[in-house]
């Protein structure tokens, strides 16, 4: 009996190889942060919210982290989602202003 990985499964596997090895070689927590503060800048929301979930899962604790994500979401229409972010960063301490 011959089973073919080949194909959608194989592209599976190495897409997730790839995943895998950028999160093992990834950015530090400061480096994702000041790339999600310029991307922010550009209005490069889309962007800003990869980087802002990096972020969080090298910290979840990040305020900073919680407020970039939240602010892209709030320009992207996302107002739910952005909401409970900006909540989470208030409560970590991110300054209100």
């Amino acid at each position: 009996m011959r089973i073919n990985l080949g194909g959608r499964v194989g592209w599976v596997v190495g897409l997730n190889f790839v995943f895998l090895l950028a999160a093992c070689t990834g950015k530090s927590e400061k480096e994702l942060l000041a790339s999600a503060k310029t991307k922010y800048s550009q209005s490069q929301y889309t962007e800003v919210v990869i980087q802002a979930k990096n972020v969080l899962q090298k910290n979840q604790n990040s305020a900073e982290g919680r407020f970039y994500l939240g602010a892209a979401l709030y320009a992207m229409g996302d107002f739910s989602s952005a909401e409970i972010e900006l909540r989470k960063a208030r409560e970590l301490g991110f300054p209100e202003n």
